[in-house]
């Protein structure tokens, strides 16, 4: 594997076939700074595996090599290292992270309009595809950019593999995992690497879907208040939902509870099983990763 890629968690159960990937679903994650995938078996609605792997920041790689190159390469790598992953499965899911993206109701959306869309809040570049895809239970179109060589790689090796922009998944999978209840006076924050997700949702309805990108707690706590502040949120009546990568002994949890005193971690969906070696990983991980499997429903 290259030198620029490393492994940071391996959850796999031993039942995992390999030559029995027509029964399982393939989800993929792939970001500025890493990946992770994770593979459902189908007829039991199973999670049987979860890894992850991280790519050496941008400022930590040799100037002569483009970070687009790394993450190119990691798919490749991806691959290489994971054959069996280029197998035929039942169904195949990539999500990617765009910062350029824009939520169109369905009653509104034309699929010939997608330039208008995007270029209306967007500086679109020649060297990328606008992409869509639908939100069900948001009765909306996600409508985002993708660097053109960046997805053609990924229909190379994964033709027959769904792009999905991560808003997608992680509002739809909030949605769908509070279908029955009543969403009032929570604010979901979705931790990454170096960038978090903050959603808001009233009912069925979004208020608020943002991504800010951040180095310390610092920066964290700024922008998250800021959010506070133009929303007219109330710190004291409002409850924050932590998913992702976080624990409450995390630098951004403390600097949080300071300002915000209802705190809590999401929850797995009860819509997928789940393997034995996900008994000790707590259930807020892999939060968008997982629930992209909800999608559609």
């Amino acid at each position: 594997m290259s030198k620029h890629i490393r492994l940071t968690a391996s959850h796999v159960d031993k039942a995992l076939s390999k030559f029995a990937t027509e029964h399982y679903k393939l989800s993929i994650q792939l970001s500025a700074d890493g990946f992770s995938f994770s593979v459902v078996e189908v007829n039991r609605n199973k999670l049987l595996s979860v890894e992850s792997y991280q790519l050496d920041k941008p400022e930590s790689i040799s100037s002569s090599v483009n970070h687009e190159s790394v993450v190119l390469l990691a798919i490749e790598e991806l691959f290489l290292q994971f054959n069996w992953i280029g197998k035929k499965f039942a169904a195949i899911n990539f999500i990617v992270e765009s910062d350029k993206s824009t939520l169109i109701p369905m009653p509104l959306f034309d699929p010939a309009e997608l330039n208008t869309y995007l270029k209306f809040s967007h500086n679109v570049s020649e060297d990328e595809d606008i992409l869509s895809n639908s939100m069900f239970n948001l009765e909306a179109f996600n409508v985002f950019s993708l660097l053109k060589n960046l997805r053609e790689k990924i229909s190379s090796i994964f033709p027959d593999a769904i792009i999905l922009n991560i808003s997608n998944t992680l509002i739809e999978g909030i949605l769908i995992n509070h279908k029955n209840q009543n969403i009032k006076n929570k604010i979901f924050v979705n931790i990454r690497n170096s960038k978090f997700d903050v959603i808001l949702i009233d009912g069925k309805r979004l208020i608020f879907s943002n991504s800010f990108k951040y180095k310390t707690k610092e920066d964290f706590i700024y922008f998250l208040i800021f959010v506070f502040e133009q929303l007219r949120i109330n710190p004291e009546e409002v409850e924050l939902v932590f998913l992702g990568n976080i624990q409450k002994n995390s630098p951004l949890y403390e600097i949080a509870y300071n300002y915000i005193r209802k705190i809590s971690f999401g929850k797995r969906s009860e819509l997928i099983k789940y393997s034995y070696v996900f008994d000790d990983v707590p259930e807020h991980f892999f939060y968008n990763l997982l629930n992209s499997n909800l999608c559609g429903l």
